[in-house]
């Protein structure tokens, strides 16, 4: 079955956090995809997304 990942990210204002997160993320999306998984996406979700939410 197709996998999209719709959702990822961290909540932080540290860049050396969010860039290891998303490093380790993708590293993991590459893992899933030479195992054989069919990724078709990968959504980052944002600090600022946050923002948006709070707006509601």
């Amino acid at each position: 079955m197709p996998v999209i990942v719709t959702k990822s990210g961290i909540g932080t204002d540290k860049d050396d956090r969010r860039i290891e997160y998303v490093r380790r993320a993708l590293n993991g999306v590459a893992r899933c995809i030479r195992d054989g998984i069919d990724v078709r996406g990968y959504c980052y979700w944002s600090l600022l997304d946050n923002f948006e939410c709070n707006s509601l």
